[in-house]
């Protein structure tokens, strides 16, 4: 059914190349643009960043790691190795240290750098693979989201250098299959080698970029023997350099357990293999709960990529459009990205990437999506591509699949519209009009052989269909109405973007979440000795500003286990904080009102203010 595809859209590079003359891939005038664009957006996220003091969220911890290699050359810190999370970030911010200091601001304003870099390199790789255009709307779009914005202005985490070396290696390894000469091979396979083995030590999900390597030599194998031995030669020595990494990576053992409690903090299988990582006592996951997981992920990364793209919120139900609809495209793309000669190591990457976060058992993030956003964009496009053109090849065939899914969907989303009421249904209310035209024009499809076309608009669509020629650019109206529409997301995602930057201009310490963490451990800090040892449940946060041993405060409602682990331990406070939203169930105020139930004479409270409530642990009277 995809055969007749236009070359332009399939996987192989020759194919490829033959499609796209010399000038489509050297730089005009709409690259340039795209440039000055996307640094012009970094440059909005670099001084706009949030005006904090002192680190306020759980991104402390990179911090606290960078200062220990620093100070002690030990990865790890609160007297802890750390094993499971690799050292790259840690690493990068330790050279950032040494040569520009080590303040709060210096390394937060490294983050919108390497997203910067991060969208030129993914606008060069999407450039070559689908056309400036594309690449130009789907870096500009994303560049300019709020939700980037927030992510790049506000916290440090992997995920950002993680992006850029994880398109880079991509990028390279593209360039390395099509070099020519030794010199270009060795160069390519060089950076190939290195961005991919940095995307492992600052990530462990980098380990999709092998994975996808893998899928994709495999699958070359069965299509065509000579190809697949010629990229075996050139890829085979990154592959094993790059499983060799990992694996003397994953020698080194998880983290020690303090507590009897299965996940975190140990390795990334064990939380694999929970029901839920926030809730680890639910105990280990069924194959029930592998699949509701799936589809929960699912929906929820649908969702976040809806909202990237539309600056809103979108409902994760398969009978919204954002959803259904939108997983639906993107199938389609990377589908018809592999029945071309098996696709290309980005499109083996991407289902490798998405595979473990659709088994993830902790809440979708932007942080896990966002490196793989760009590709989301261009399978997005590429399944429009599509389902257009197989829908004027085969239309009684596409009718006659899609006409029951449509009428379904249609249902579904006319009856949770209602029960949603006024000020939930619309987005609702708007995917069931989406899916009744859906299901009208698939029957059209049906019954005519042939895609709807209204005569009266036969007009119109000749003139947007009309060439025209402005800057050395060739372009129709379509076009036109197209790159409007995209600056109008632009401008709407710059405006939001000025309004956050307001904000972390003028930064109110005390309005923050974790504001209450902070000062339970200045309390401590201020009335207790160097040498005890507390309890709390987030632990960066409140060993950066406590200085004290932390030991983590777990999730645990059995007041027995928690009893025994406190005089393990030594504890001699616990912090227990009233939480609007608890990352982690049960609440910790719930797990010590079970133990303090149980165990009265054990714990005095010395301080009680709003949210935060401390308890000293008293000696061991036999309880």
């Amino acid at each position: 059914m995809l055969s007749s595809l236009p070359a332009w859209t399939r996987g192989d590079s020759a194919l490829r190349e033959k499609a796209l003359p010399a000038p489509f891939l050297s730089f005009r005038a709409i690259d340039y643009s795209a440039y000055a664009l996307i640094l012009s957006l970094g440059a909005l996220q670099f001084f706009l960043y949030q005006r904090s003091p002192d680190f306020i969220y759980e991104d402390v911890s990179f911090f606290e790691l960078t200062k220990s290699l620093l100070q002690n050359g030990f990865y790890g810190f609160n007297g802890v190795p750390e094993k499971v999370q690799p050292p790259g970030l840690s690493l990068l911010l330790a050279v950032m240290c040494i040569a520009l200091g080590c303040t709060h601001a210096v390394l937060l304003r490294a983050m919108p750098i390497f997203l910067t870099l991060g969208f030129l390199v993914s606008y060069e790789l999407i450039r070559r693979e689908q056309g400036r255009g594309i690449a130009a709307a789907v870096c500009l779009v994303l560049a300019s989201s709020p939700a980037v914005f927030i992510f790049a202005t506000q916290v440090i985490f992997p995920s950002s250098p993680y992006f850029l070396t994880s398109m880079s290696a991509l990028f390279a390894a593209s360039r390395l299959e099509e070099a020519e000469t030794r010199p270009a091979r060795v160069l390519w396979g060089l950076i190939f080698s290195l961005m991919g083995i940095a995307s492992l030590m600052i990530q462990s999900v980098g380990i999709a970029l092998f994975g996808g390597l893998l899928g994709w030599l495999t699958t070359s194998f069965l299509i065509d023997s000579r190809t697949a031995t010629s990229r075996l030669k050139i890829f085979l020595p990154v592959l094993v350099l790059g499983i060799s990494v990992e694996g003397l990576w994953i020698y080194r053992g998880s983290n020690p357990h303090e507590w009897p409690l299965a996940g975190y903090p140990g390795s990334y299988i064990s939380q694999l293999a929970l029901k839920s990582g926030n809730h680890p006592e639910l105990g280990q996951a069924s194959a029930e709960d592998i699949l509701l997981r799936v589809d929960r992920n699912l929906r929820e990364r649908a969702g976040l990529f809806g909202e990237l793209l539309t600056r809103h919120w979108v409902n994760p139900s398969w009978s919204s459009i954002g959803t259904a609809g939108v997983v639906l495209l993107i199938v389609l793309g990377v589908g018809s990205s592999l029945l071309r000669r098996g696709g290309q190591i980005w499109d083996w990457y991407f289902i490798a990437y998405e595979c473990i976060y659709l088994l993830w058992p902790w809440p979708t993030e932007i942080r896990f999506f966002l490196p793989i956003a760009p590709l989301t964009c261009l399978y997005l496009y590429k399944g429009v591509l599509t389902i257009a053109h197989v829908s004027s090849l085969h239309p009684r065939r596409v009718g006659a699949i899609a006409l029951f899914p449509s009428i379904l969907l249609a249902i579904h989303s006319r009856i949770r519209g209602w029960q949603a009421g006024k000020d939930y249904g619309l987005q609702y209310d708007v995917s069931s009009v989406f899916w009744v035209t859906a299901a009208f024009v698939s029957a059209w499809m049906v019954w005519k052989g042939s895609i709807p076309r209204l005569e009266a608009l036969s007009l119109p669509d000749q003139g947007l269909r009309k060439r025209y020629s402005a800057f050395g650019e060739s372009f129709t109206l379509s076009h036109a109405l197209g790159v409007v529409m995209i600056a109008f997301l632009i401008a709407v995602g710059v405006i939001g973007q000025l309004r956050i930057g307001r904000e972390n201009l003028n930064f109110d310490e005390s309005k923050r979440t974790r504001r209450p963490d902070i000062e339970a451990a200045e309390w401590i800090r201020l009335h207790t000795e160097r040498n005890v040892v507390i309890a709390a449940r987030h632990v960066p946060v409140v060993y950066h500003y406590a200085q004290r041993k932390v030991i983590w405060f777990p999730p645990i409602s059995n007041p027995q286990i928690l009893m025994q682990g406190i005089r393990r331990h030594h504890i001699q406070y616990i912090i227990i904080i009233d939480r609007d939203f608890s990352y982690y169930m049960p609440p910790d105020e719930d797990c010590f009102a079970k133990l303090y139930n149980a165990f009265p004479r054990a714990f005095r409270l010395v301080e009680n203010k709003g949210q935060i409530r401390i308890y000293e642990v008293l000696p061991d009277s036999g309880t």
